[in-house]
């Protein structure tokens, strides 16, 4: 028997991105290592995991290179995968290509004005944004090819008085979470003007609380998460700021995974939600 048992393992294996979001807290700085190295990653993790699924993550994941090349192999590993994405690189024809090797496509959606995404900075180097037109097309495909739809918004300043009411109705997701801003030293903490309080947060929640979404305030967050950075290295998010491991390329789960500070409490909490 494996040591750990049904863990969903986040692998933000990629730094790259086309958005610049001003709240983003998956910003490392790097991203130095290839498909190889994230095989002989997976390796060292399924060695001692029984992993749930593997959520691909960034950066963009799908800005990466070889991010179709990670999907082919863990889907052949007979391990699920689902992937988090801005949108912007999405297209029908690769979701259709991925029908058999996806449990889920996440889309991140934080505003549906232009000029919103353009004040969090949801767009890209050409000043354009996922329109709601497009994300229309997206989540038709994925329904169409049966894979499980997520909508992941960030509940901040900007979005914290609006009414998604109409745009989760268009898109029909098989989740919805919100989750509040969580400001992390060093990654974030330039965007505090985004910020908003409990209250606020658990106000929005309340308002669209007939979509039932899965609702995850800052205490949720912290540490309930099994995330795996671009340089391989697990983290934890303990007292705000990111403190990492040694590389899961050179060393087994089982031996840094301990010294992790994992809630395993909240960590069932989030996925039991799920």
């Amino acid at each position: 028997m494996k040591e750990y048992q049904d863990l969903v393992v986040n692998l933000h294996y990629t730094d790259i991105c086309n958005y610049r979001c001003r709240f983003c807290h998956s910003r490392f700085g790097r991203t130095p290592l290839g498909l190889e190295e994230w095989k002989r990653i997976v390796s060292n993790i399924t060695r001692d995991v029984d992993v749930r699924r593997f959520n691909l993550a960034g950066g963009e994941p799908l800005a990466a290179p070889f991010a179709q090349g990670l999907i082919d192999h863990i889907h052949g590993l007979g391990i699920p995968v689902s992937v988090i994405t801005n949108g912007s690189l999405l297209t029908p024809s690769w979701i259709d290509a991925n029908r058999n090797k996806l449990s889920m496509i996440g889309i991140s959606v934080d505003a549906f004005r232009h000029e919103d995404n353009c004040r969090l900075g949801r767009v890209n180097g050409a000043g354009q944004s996922l329109s709601m037109s497009r994300l229309g097309e997206l989540a038709r495909a994925i329904h169409a090819a049966g894979i499980r739809l997520k909508i992941n918004t960030v509940v901040n300043r900007v979005n914290c008085r609006q009414d998604f009411h109409a745009l989760v109705a268009a898109v029909r997701p098989d989740r919805w979470k919100l989750l509040r801003m969580i400001r992390i030293e060093g990654t974030n903490d330039h965007a505090d003007d985004l910020l908003v309080s409990g209250a606020e947060f658990e106000a929005f929640a309340a308002r669209h609380a007939d979509c039932r979404p899965v609702v995850e305030n800052t205490a949720d967050i912290v540490n309930a998460y099994i995330v795996v950075n671009p340089m391989g290295r697990l983290l934890d998010n303990t007292g705000g700021r990111y403190r990492e491991t040694p590389s899961l390329l050179d060393h087994s789960f089982g031996k840094v995974f301990p010294s992790v500070a994992f809630d395993r409490r909240a960590y069932e909490r989030r996925y039991k939600a799920a």
